[in-house]
């Protein structure tokens, strides 16, 4: 009530009031992010190892029963599933829900990191992997142009991707197809054999001679020098040139073994746009990216790259979900103003009072425009979900305001 006689007593105080939280709330609205459906958190872990060359039995004895005990130990695991099969494990951890995933994940990576000792030599390092249905790909790009494959993936991968990965709201961009370079050394076995080398012990010593270290400082009066050996690889003739030491005695050069030259990747993916061999780009946003936003800057990017690189590479988009969130909100918007003008008309229609109807077509905007403020406040997004909780919400302030009315 004491609202009520305020608001009678005081018109030029509530007016300024609802003029205030309708542009606090208009301001709110531009600054929602724009999103298909509400932010959700579900508790969902999955480690992936890599055992290059190594069996499914292998991979489950070695590495993932390993990880399993470990990560058994995690507070608020629900349940663990596993997968080992030829050169990868994955092992999927559910949490109770409550359970932070951010809590969850680095709990996860702490457990890991305590048995990295345990598992193989060979081992890469364990990826633990937070499930996030926030952070998705919204982007599909197809790299087309008139040079080889390698080109264009050593393009997107130097060029391109760097580019992107610095737009804001990009979370990662993945590049698949094409052909990767890799410097091969093709051994001879004969000659191997020849030395009296296994080709455990040659790959051993040729990753010995590719290393740059420290090994020490010079002082020369008040300046002081720090030494570094550069022994790192930077072209196929400096590998072909590399001397190994034999358990013999004797130095060879790696040429004298094997053949070494500069090659590509075998092919594990392809990537075929109107019929034609290209490179896949794939940019996905973070969780906290504004979807629209986000595309906006990609496609502006693109824009620029278009005009830096040659003429004859082209950007084609595939898929370009933002489209998707924008039409869908659009929709529910839009049934929202005509749920609101409908309701407006219905109560003229019934009441036949102008008066009234231009009090119910006032609080109607008024309400929502404010409602704005407190869900930008409180982290809310604009979505399907919540422009349907506002479009709901009509019915409830046409009734309240005829029941003011009537009053």
């Amino acid at each position: 009530m004491w609202l009520t006689s305020v608001s009678i007593r005081r018109p030029v105080f509530i007016l300024m009031v609802v003029g205030a939280l309708i542009v606090l709330g208009l301001n709110s609205l531009s600054k929602l992010r724009l999103e298909l459906n509400p932010k959700v958190d579900f508790p969902f872990v999955t480690v992936i190892t890599i055992y290059p060359g190594a069996g499914p039995s292998e991979v489950e004895s070695q590495v993932t029963k390993k990880i399993e005990d470990a990560v058994a130990s995690v507070n608020g695991v629900k349940t663990i599933t596993s997968s080992s099969q030829e050169g990868q494990s994955a092992v999927s951890i559910e949490f109770n829900m409550g359970v932070s995933s951010d809590v969850a994940s680095a709990d996860v990576r702490e457990k890991i990191s305590a048995i990295r000792a345990q598992l193989p030599v060979a081992v890469k390092e364990p990826v633990v992997l937070k499930f996030d249905v926030n952070s998705q790909p919204i982007l599909y790009y197809g790299l087309t142009g008139k040079r080889s494959n390698r080109e264009l993936r050593d393009m997107a991968d130097n060029i391109i991707k760097p580019r992107l990965s610095k737009v804001p709201g990009v979370a990662a961009v993945q590049v698949t197809g094409g052909d990767v370079r890799e410097i091969k050394v093709a051994v001879r076995k004969d000659r191997l054999d020849a030395y009296g080398v296994g080709i455990g012990q040659l790959v051993q010593l040729v990753q010995a001679n590719n290393l740059n270290f420290p090994v020490g400082r010079i002082e020369e009066g008040n300046r002081e020098y720090n030494l570094r050996v550069v022994g790192e690889y930077a072209n196929v003739d400096a590998i072909s040139n590399t001397r190994l030491r034999m358990p013999n005695g004797q130095t060879i050069r790696l040429a004298d073994i094997a053949d070494v030259y500069d090659g590509i990747e075998e092919r594990r993916d392809y990537s075929r746009l109107n019929q034609v061999d290209s490179v896949a780009m794939i940019i996905q946003k973070t969780s906290e990216g504004n979807t629209v936003d986000v595309a906006r800057g990609v496609r502006k990017e693109i824009g620029l790259l278009s005009k830096e690189l040659p003429r004859d590479v082209k950007f084609t988009l595939q898929q370009d979900l933002s489209q998707n969130v924008e039409s869908s909100v659009e929709d529910v918007r839009a049934a929202l103003f005509l749920g609101a003008f409908l309701a407006v008309l219905i109560v003229y229609l019934f009441l036949h009072n102008i008066r009234g109807t231009f009090i119910v077509a006032i609080a109607i905007p008024t309400s929502i425009f404010a409602t704005f403020l407190p869900m930008y406040a409180f982290g809310f997004t604009l979505d399907t979900m919540t422009l349907l909780a506002l479009s709901l919400s009509v019915g409830i302030l046409v009734d309240d305001s005829i029941v003011v009315l009537e009053n």
